[in-house]
């Protein structure tokens, strides 16, 4: 049954683009005469500008944007049938410790099937972001975005074994990697809708939705660092000092490379 619901929002989602080359039900010429006859009565049609300015949002991005949001969407929502509270658990995790630490003690947490579908909508989504933010007149180089997205997520990933496994103990190793799986996976479904959002609306100018949400992205990467950081000094036994390097070397200091590079 849950097999036959997945093929099923398959056939939803992707079923209107089997014929890309299909001519639309509302062409130029009969949207004109839907114009011409709503002025002759005194209205004049919200889609006649509306549809305009969606049609040219659309043009105006590359479209495989659509295609790999389409994909997360449908990814997010087969997982949502499959294991029905993992994601509301994910997100409780987010204010419970306990609850991230039950969900890693019943195997829920690992790098299982879900998770590194969770891992792939998050390294695609925030490449997206990258390119629109920094790169957007370059849609050729979407590939190296997501490319180098990918491989550093999990440079990062083993940077946190490495070097938590020297400076400190197991305990503090795990509780950072915990955090960082807990913020890529939580973001990778916040940043679904407001990428959607960004994309196919016509009231915000699209580089104000980006600013928007980088905003938010950066505000809750903050509350999740001091998050981390207080969770490590409590379950760990070395000096704060060590904590606060330890965070800059591994966490700040990389961003703020990068962001360099990328505005200059």
């Amino acid at each position: 049954m849950q097999v036959l619901k997945i093929v099923l929002l398959i056939l939803l989602f992707f079923g209107p683009w089997k014929n890309l080359n299909a001519k639309p039900i509302i062409n130029d010429s009969t949207q004109n005469s839907f114009t011409y006859a709503a002025k002759k009565n005194g209205n004049v049609p919200i889609y006649t500008t509306e549809t305009a300015h969606i049609r040219k949002q659309i043009h105006n991005n590359p479209v495989y944007y659509t295609y790999i949001l389409l994909g997360a969407l449908i990814i997010i929502a087969s997982i949502r049938i499959i294991a029905p509270t993992y994601i509301r658990e994910l997100f409780s995790s987010v204010f419970s410790p306990a609850q991230l630490n039950a969900l890693y003690q019943e195997g829920k947490f690992g790098f299982n099937f879900t998770n590194i579908l969770f891992d792939i909508i998050f390294i695609a989504e925030f490449s997206i972001l990258i390119q629109m933010a920094f790169f957007p007149a370059k849609p050729d180089i979407f590939y190296l975005i997501a490319a180098f997205t990918a491989g550093a997520y999990y440079l990062k990933l083993l940077l946190i074994q490495v070097f938590a496994y020297i400076f400190f103990d197991k305990s503090e190793t795990l509780w950072h990697s915990l955090y960082h799986l807990l913020f890529t996976r939580t973001s990778g479904v916040m940043l679904l809708p407001c990428l959607f959002f960004t994309l196919f609306q016509t009231y915000v100018p699209e580089h104000i939705c980006i600013l928007i949400i980088l905003v938010l992205l950066i505000t809750f990467y903050s509350i999740w660092l001091i998050r981390l950081f207080v969770k490590m000094k409590i379950g760990g036994t070395s000096d704060f000092f060590y904590h606060f390097l330890y965070l800059c070397a591994l966490e700040i200091s990389p961003i703020l490379i990068l962001v360099k590079n990328f505005v200059s």
